[in-house]
């Protein structure tokens, strides 16, 4: 099959993609000149047992639970069908800020049913991209042809409804996925027409092996960055040095912000703590000013692109002129103890990082509990068989995967087991839900939400909320009686 795209939206019971549960999957496939090629795909899905609906994200989506259990498919089933769609070889999956949000969803629901999380980004040659990084990255270095909606706060508006209305794109049903989808395809056609040079190159991005040919050698020059933090007067962008690969996440490169002085930090770099110090001290200083270290990811399409893009003009306006720049690249180049005590510093993080980790609970364990091997996965692939047919795996020895499998067991049958078991998924509920306090925050902010204006709740939307918590609250023995005030 030719390469093609698979552009992809999710609407989700709230942004929390451990706790929280996609409701709508829909997806478009276009060839590489963004043309459809198939039908769309729009799906719903049921919440699973443990999942509580957030009032603000059902509010925006409008999805009606009672739809969601009477038309929607199994989170057990979801997974075959997101596969099918995102695992197709040759295939870029892409969306609208999909790389920090949908693709965490992904990886999350994969997870939790006994799926490769990460196999579908890679193998058959896959990627994936982004579109609102495209949309930043053209604002910051090639803003002509595109009309750009701006804030009362003097910041652009990178909001899909917002950025398709003002560029005449239809978008129907804001937060409805499929309309979404196509308000996101319409984005990109308008700077692949406008500014193809740049959508090629930020497109090439999506290879980590093109990051990497930008980010390194390590030190030798500065490249710029895009991103939301930095000021609406630079467009959002600043100069950074690539410093060091990340001790730990082999996926990450920490560099320095190039409007930083490196110098200011120089008499701090006797020891890791006077160099923590000294950094913490510069963040209460400065505190709507930049920070010194910026980390890129090299495997979610970082906006990055040569020093030289700027031109001299824009580098100047922007408080970044060459001559500025290079004296602070070569301060960073001779200061080698400072990329030693950064090393250092990570490597300690890290280790405080696993310790308050280490009693997590399995659910929040995909990055934490390290990668499965392939035997792991071998095991849970039987799993997901004998589930399929009705069945309880049994699995010794791995108490991470025995627990991942019983309770992919619970949520794609509905009942636990065993009297065990049963237990045991009470156990967690409580836990989830009480220990918490989001059952009882969840129901009094359903409670008083209101029927009309911002952020309302659709009154047939309000009472199914309600009422599926008050069977969650039920089903672990507790009265909502007190959180009705």
């Amino acid at each position: 099959m030719a390469a093609t795209f698979f552009w992809y939206d999710l609407e989700t019971s709230g942004t929390n993609a451990i706790d929280d549960r996609i409701l709508q999957f829909a997806g478009q496939r276009t060839d590489a000149d963004l043309n459809p090629v198939g039908a769309p795909v729009n799906q719903l899905v049921k919440p699973t047992q443990d999942a509580l609906l957030d009032p603000g994200a059902m509010a925006v989506t409008g999805l009606d639970p009672r739809a969601l259990m009477k038309e929607g498919c199994s989170e057990f089933a979801l997974t075959s069908l997101l596969l099918s769609h995102l695992g197709v070889p040759e295939t870029c999956v892409v969306g609208y800020n999909s790389l920090s949000f949908d693709d965490e969803f992904v990886r999350q629901t994969l997870f939790r049913n006994l799926r490769d999380p990460y196999a579908r980004e890679w193998q058959g040659g896959n990627s994936r991209w982004d579109i609102l990084g495209l949309m930043r990255m053209a604002y910051a270095l090639r803003p002509d042809g595109i009309h750009w909606p701006m804030r009362d706060n003097g910041r652009p508006s990178f909001t899909l409804v917002d950025l398709a209305r003002a560029n005449g794109i239809e978008h129907t049903s804001a937060h409805d996925a499929l309309s979404d989808i196509e308000a996101t395809i319409g984005l990109a056609r308008l700077v692949k027409f406008t500014q193809p040079k740049l959508f090629d190159f930020y497109f090439a991005l999506r290879q980590k092996q093109a990051v990497i040919n930008q980010l390194y050698p390590l030190g030798k020059g500065p490249l710029v960055h895009v991103a939301p933090y930095y000021p609406p007067e630079r467009r959002g962008l600043t100069a950074i040095l690539p410093l060091i690969a990340h001790p730990h996440f082999s996926n990450t490169v920490v560099c320095w912000d190039l409007t930083v002085p490196p110098r200011a930090f120089e008499a701090a770099l006797s020891s890791v703590d006077t160099f923590d110090t000294a950094l913490q001290n510069w963040g209460r200083e400065h505190e709507t000013g930049p920070r010194p270290l910026q980390s890129i990811a090299i495997n979610k399409s970082p906006p990055i692109a040569p020093y030289r893009t700027l031109g001299e003009v824009q580098a100047n306006a922007f408080g970044m002129g060459e001559s500025m720049v290079h004296e602070r690249v070569a301060d960073l180049q001779r200061m080698g103890r400072l990329r030693d005590l950064l090393t250092e510093r990570l490597l300690n993080k890290k280790q405080k990082q696993d310790e308050i980790g280490a009693d997590r609970d399995v659910d929040s364990s995909l990055y934490t509990g390290g990668f499965f091997s392939t035997e792991d996965l071998a095991t849970m692939e039987q799993a997901r068989q004998s589930i399929a047919s009705g069945d309880l795996p049994l699995v010794a020895g791995n108490e991470r995967l025995r627990l991942l499998i019983e309770r992919c067991y619970v949520r794609a049958t509905g009942m636990p087991s065993d009297q065990a078991s049963v237990q045991a998924w009470l156990t967690y509920l409580r836990r989830q839900w009480l220990d918490s306090g989001r059952l009882e925050d969840v129901f009094r902010r359903t409670h008083a939400a209101p029927s009309d204006g911002p952020g309302s709740l659709a009154a047939e939307i309000k009472q199914s909320l309600l009422q599926r918590l008050e069977d969650q609250a039920s089903l672990i023995g507790v009265s909502t009686a007190s959180w009705h005030g």
